[in-house]
């Protein structure tokens, strides 16, 4: 299965899980990121009232290591997009931010070990 695809697979099994309305179309599954530190980022825009989010992918990443970026980082990432959309389950990555992001089988740590490096 391709990338995005078993992204958006993963972010309707969070929904499900949160009890959000899941519509693909709120957020975009990019491949964009490039660098040494940085796997993945969650975030989002606001225009006229209307949140748009997106989860942006370090190809770097996504060759070296896809075990690691599929059971740590998408659940990671997803976790924001969660705690964006309910503010009340978590922010950042504070605890109950944590809890969402163990429950959609992410380890709940703040940064990734891996090596993003040019080689």
């Amino acid at each position: 299965m391709k990338f995005r695809a078993q992204c958006y697979l993963k972010l309707k099994e969070a929904f499900d899980m949160f009890g959000i309305d899941y519509d693909p179309a709120q957020v975009s599954i990019r491949i964009s990121l490039t660098g040494t530190s940085v796997a993945g980022k969650a975030g989002y825009k606001e225009r006229n009232g209307v949140r748009r989010y997106y989860i942006d992918f370090n190809a770097r990443a996504i060759e070296r290591y896809p075990d690691e970026l599929f059971d740590l980082t998408i659940p990671h990432e997803i976790a924001h997009i969660v705690c964006y959309m309910n503010p009340k389950l978590g922010k950042g990555h504070n605890y109950g931010w944590q809890w969402v992001c163990k429950s959609l089988g992410g380890d709940g740590k703040r940064h990734h070990t891996m090596d993003l490096s040019r080689r």
